[in-house]
């Protein structure tokens, strides 16, 4: 799937804003990279409670917990490129994970 950058920036700029305005987002920002290139790059809002310091686009955040899902996608992407069942063994690709006891692991 191809996605052209006007067209993205157009339909995301909005949504984007309304975020801010309709939810009361302090702060965020979005970029979306396709092929190597960037073809969306949002930011906005503020980076303190008490909306004095803007948001920039090199503003470091904390994530948390907001990668689990790309980063499992990503996992399981790989293991599909590579014909790895997830029924196999943690062992099979890792040998000394077997000690104490995790032969048994899978990667499931």
């Amino acid at each position: 799937m191809q996605l052209e950058a006007g067209q993205l920036l157009q339909r995301s700029k909005p949504l984007f804003q309304e975020n801010f305005e309709k939810f009361g987002e302090l702060g965020a920002a979005v970029s979306v990279w396709q092929n190597g290139k960037s073809i969306l790059d949002l930011c906005g809002g503020f980076r303190d409670v008490h909306r004095e310091k803007p948001w920039i686009a090199d503003t470091l955040v904390l994530v948390w917990s907001a990668t689990k899902g790309i980063g499992s996608a990503c996992v399981l992407h790989a293991l599909q490129e590579h014909n790895i069942e997830i029924s196999q063994r943690v062992a099979e690709f890792w040998p000394e994970f077997a000690q104490a006891g995790k032969d048994k692991v899978t990667l499931a």
